[in-house]
């Protein structure tokens, strides 16, 4: 009765087209009346919503849905529409309705750096600065950051606090997030930037080449690194399926050596990964 109904109203669903990670995404807002289900949404489904439950995207957090703590938070490309220039700008995803993205270019924290493309350096600096410790609201921060990076505002500690002000911490304290995303401000003093410069290259991120994660250096905790992780016979794994883990815990007592099975957990956290 109610797709005869809208039939005979000659109400058509909307088409709402925008990209995630580079991804072109084509919604079909069904209509409140309409009975059809799938990968359509309705009005009132928010962009959070959409990317973990529609795009499998989790390292978009919801919390609050009131968009106060920051944890849903994404980076959004679009036309100003009061100077036709295209801005870039942090949005918190869980305000935001999916029928309100058209033409948008949506990041998320998957996008900007994973543990297969290599990091981004707000992401490594924030892990090794010790800026996690739950790690919820740690993709919330970094998005926070990277959208002001990408923004093209000139980056102070000043404005550093500033664009944190929307992002909740509930265990790890705010002085570690902040010293982490300050060394971005332009008047680091030279023993900051050389401790920068460290990370970036332990943890494999993207920040000096734009590449991934080169297999040759030495990364910090990655098990695809050349040289031994630890100073003992280990050997160690990164299985990457359960046949294969199986594989490798078969093979526990092969040659008297012990073989250790390792989950990706470092830096998974600033990843969205968890």
């Amino acid at each position: 009765m109610a797709a005869t109904a809208s039939a005979a109203s000659g109400a058509v669903p909307t088409v709402v087209t925008f990209s995630v990670n580079g991804h072109t995404q084509k919604v079909l807002q069904r209509l409140a009346e309409d009975d059809r289900t799938g990968s359509d949404v309705t009005a009132t489904t928010s962009l959070a919503d959409y990317l973990r439950l529609h795009r499998g995207l989790s390292g978009t957090k919801i919390m609050c849905r009131e968009g106060m703590c920051g944890a849903c938070v994404v980076n959004v490309t679009s036309q100003n529409p009061a100077t036709g220039q295209m801005e870039s700008r942090a949005v918190n995803s869980c305000m935001a309705p999916v029928r309100a993205c058209q033409d948008w270019q949506v990041e998320t924290v998957e996008g900007v750096g994973n543990r297969r493309d290599g990091y981004h350096p707000v992401q490594a600096r924030l892990a090794h600065m010790n800026g996690t410790q739950c790690g919820y609201c740690s993709p919330g921060m970094v998005m926070s950051m990277y959208s002001l990076l990408k923004s093209g505002e000139e980056v102070t500690p000043e404005r550093v606090e500033q664009t944190m002000d929307g992002n909740i911490c509930r265990c790890t304290g705010y002085r570690p997030i902040l010293d982490a995303f300050k060394t971005f401000a332009a008047d680091t003093d030279e023993k900051t930037r050389q401790l920068v410069r460290d990370i970036e290259e332990t943890a494999g991120c993207r920040g000096g080449s734009g590449g991934a994660c080169r297999p040759s250096a030495a990364c910090a905790g990655c098990p695809r690194a050349a040289v031994a992780l630890t100073a003992a016979e280990d050997d160690w794994r990164l299985p990457e399926s359960l046949p294969q883990a199986l594989r490798d815990a078969a093979a526990l007592s092969a040659g008297g050596r012990r073989v250790r099975l390792r989950g990706r957990q470092h830096l998974r956290w600033c990843s969205g990964q968890i």
